[in-house]
């Protein structure tokens, strides 16, 4: 995981990760949230070990070292923001 820092789990998710297609990262009273949607539906959760006072690049990097963690592969995001604490990113698995 680059950077040691954001989201953990100890097992990998219960989706398909393929095609990776987008991925959403959202600030709440309580934390960081995200989704990714992927081949395999949509998956939620928490973004843990970032506190909510992190500013969005910090969030953007834990939730993309979540996905490269558990799928093995560099993640290729382009993030934009329509609303506040809201981010959207357009996500593919990068070429090897």
């Amino acid at each position: 995981m680059a950077g040691g820092r954001g989201a953990r789990r100890s097992k990998e998710p219960g989706i398909r990760l393929e095609p990776l297609t987008a991925l959403v990262l959202y600030r709440t009273p309580q934390g960081w949230r995200f989704a990714i949607s992927a081949g395999g539906g949509i998956m939620d959760g928490h973004v843990v070990d970032t506190p909510l006072s992190a500013d969005e690049g910090e969030a953007q990097v834990a939730l993309t070292d979540l996905v490269e963690e558990w799928s093995g592969r560099t993640v290729a995001a382009t993030w934009r923001s329509d609303q506040p604490d809201w981010w959207v990113a357009d996500a593919r698995f990068a070429s090897s």
